[in-house]
This record gives structure tokens, C-alpha cells and sequence, in this order.
């Protein structure tokens, strides 16, 4: 986190203005003392991946779904056909990080050491986020998720995993009687996941990941996806109505070769409190000894 540093040289010509300097002071050292105060806690836990192109690939899948369904049947027949649009390339790579709020986070395992889940759909205040970017040699694409469809974390002693669905767009439009005639989604998804040794520690009183110890060589990936549907809705006079989607998937599957941590709390990024407590003893001091000589 970058940081500001303001210098500012102040001349007195008058006898009132060491009184005004040290109140000034005074007012700067409270509000330094108040920040140091409420940066102590962590907010926020950031798992960072970096992807290998060793064992990864992505991949384009395309297909055609036609359903009919007959007036007040919830079952329908038809199939479903691939699309030219399939391929698949090796050796994407790519990053990815996900974030977890942790005073948004609710632990569904609270009463059980080394074990913290949490799961949610359509979260107005979402508590897992991710980025990923991805460069390979069907596409380079980066993409944020929000998780308003569906954050899902898990985390044992020797299994890691996080997910994150989010709708990047939706459109539909309807016939003249108001029914439903085409809708078009977009979806998109990161998902990583790992085996092997996991360290929890306490995060603004939840548990959750803190350290890695050795992973398994097999099941380090993470899985960055768009997903894109089009549905086409037809009806005839007995009421019957036929479905006809068009699928396209987009998907990169990539081994990762290491995974850092990063906390809101780490000194790098917070100032420590007693670095902030000097500060406002320093201009306490300052302001006094003017004041002296006044």
C-alpha cells in the first residue's frame, strides 16, 4: 500500500502563533492516536495463485440444446449437438487471487478447530471476491467476480478450496402477448483448489487460512470459466412451447507452482500503531517547546 508522507514548514512572526500551532498539534496527535486505534485488526485475506504451464490447458466447447415442452409439463424431449466452436490449446498461463472479508464471513464450522466453510447465493454484501487473468493461445482474458450467484468457501487441515460465480450480464426480451422470447446470460467463474497441509489462525474472531505447509503434486489448480447461454423460446396455439439454447463455454485449467498470502493487517501495508504514537508524541513536543519560548 503506498504512502504519503506531507511536510509542511510553518514561520511564526507573532507571539500568537505557537498557541495556535499547538493546538493544531494537539489535534493531529488525537486523530493519529484514533487511527493507530482502529488499524490494529485485519478486515480482509487475499490467496494469490500463480498459475504453471506445466499440466494446463484451455479450452472452447460449444453446443446446441433443442427442448419442446408440452402446456404444464416441466419435462421435456429433445437433445443436445456439439458446435465447430470446440478446441482445446496447452500451456495457458495465468494468476489468480481471491479475497475473503473476514467481518463479512460467517464460519458454519465455528465450534470445530481447523475446519471453516461458508456458502452463499446472491449476496447483497459479497464477502469473496477473485480476479484472474489468463493468456494462452486461444484467449488472454482477465476477469472479476463478485460472487452474486454463488461464493462457496471450504477449508480443512488438508484440503483448500474457494469458488466464485458471477453473473456478468443479462438481457431478455419478450413477445407481444408478454411472454418470454429470447434470453441471453453470461456467467462467469473461479474456482482453486489444493491438497495438503493447511494452518488456520484468527482473523477478526473467525478462523480461517493463514499458512500452507507441503501440497500434493496432484489436485493444485485453479479453473477460470465463462459461460454463455442463449435461449430461444417458440410457442404454438395448443400451448406447447419449444426451447432452443446455444451454449458457448470458455475455460482455462491451470496447475499452479506457488500460493501467497496477504493480509489487510501486514505492517507493509498498515502503519504500525506505535509508529503513528511517536508521530503524535513528536508534534506534542514540538508544539510545547515553541510554546516555551513564546
Amino acid at each position: 500500500m503506498a504512502q504519503t508522507m506531507l511536510y509542511a514548514e510553518l514561520k511564526f512572526k507573532n507571539k500568537a502563533r505557537p498557541m495556535i500551532f499547538t493546538k493544531t498539534s494537539r489535534l493531529f496527535a488525537a486523530l493519529l492516536l484514533t487511527i493507530a486505534a482502529s488499524s490494529t485488526s485485519a478486515t480482509t485475506i487475499t490467496y494469490s495463485f500463480t498459475g504453471s504451464p506445466d499440466n494446463s490447458g484451455q479450452g472452447i466447447y460449444g453446443e446446441t440444446c433443442s427442448f419442446t415442452y408440452a402446456a404444464g409439463s416441466a419435462s421435456g424431449t429433445g437433445g443436445c449437438s456439439t458446435t465447430p466452436d470446440t478446441a482445446y490449446a496447452s500451456a495457458p498461463t495465468g494468476l489468480l487471487s481471491v479475497t475473503i472479508d473476514a467481518s463479512r464471513y460467517v464460519d458454519q464450522y465455528a465450534a470445530d478447530a481447523g475446519l471453516t466453510s461458508q456458502q452463499s447465493t446472491n449476496a447483497t454484501l459479497p464477502w469473496l471476491t477473485s480476479s484472474s487473468t489468463v493468456n494462452g493461445a486461444l484467449f488472454s482474458r482477465q476477469l472479476s467476480t463478485y460472487g452474486d450467484i454463488l461464493s462457496d468457501f471450504y477449508a480443512d487441515s488438508s484440503f483448500f478450496s474457494l469458488l466464485d460465480d458471477a453473473t456478468l450480464s443479462q438481457q431478455n426480451t419478450y413477445d407481444s402477448q408478454g411472454r418470454l422470447a429470447s434470453s441471453h446470460r453470461v456467467e462467469i467463474y473461479n474456482h482453486a483448489r489444493t491438497y495438503g497441509e493447511v494452518f488456520f489462525g484468527l482473523i477478526d474472531g473467525v478462523e480461517l487460512p493463514t499458512a500452507f505447509g507441503v501440497l500434493q503434486p496432484k489436485g493444485r489448480e485453479f479453473v477460470q470459466m465463462t459461460y454463455e447461454t442463449t435461449d430461444h423460446f417458440a410457442y404454438d396455439l395448443a400451448g406447447n412451447m419449444t426451447v432452443t439454447t446455444e451454449s458457448l463455454s470458455e475455460f482455462a485449467l491451470l496447475g499452479f507452482e506457488s500460493i501467497t498470502i496477504t493480509r489487510s493487517d501486514d505492517p507493509i501495508n498498515v502503519p504500525e500503531p506505535d509508529s503513528l504514537a511517536l508521530v503524535s508524541l513528536a508534534l506534542l513536543s514540538l508544539g510545547a517547546r515553541r510554546k516555551m519560548r513564546s
